[in-house]
């Protein structure tokens, strides 16, 4: 299972992104969190990303949750969920 990050067209400009896969990725520079999910219970993670150099922080900030999250099975989506 892979949980992920879609920018959209103006989150996706500022951010670094991945090459090469079906999915527009961020490039992600961590994440932790539990690390198991037991069935029927919550589990809390977080993930960082990184952003091209020339990024206006302020900016950043203003578009951050202007993203989905989707979660992979291999290449099948299983949810698809907005950011807010």
């Amino acid at each position: 299972m892979e949980v992920v990050v879609i920018p959209n067209k103006e989150l996706e400009k500022l951010m670094k992104m991945m090459e090469d896969t079906k999915f527009k990725k961020m490039e992600i520079s961590g994440f932790g969190g539990s690390g198991i999910i037991q069935a029927n219970e919550t589990a809390e993670f977080h993930s960082t990303y990184f952003y091209k150099d020339s990024t206006d922080i302020n900016l950043l900030k203003k578009e951050a949750l202007n993203a989905k999250i989707i979660v992979l099975d291999g290449t099948d989506v299983i949810a698809e969920l907005p950011l807010k």
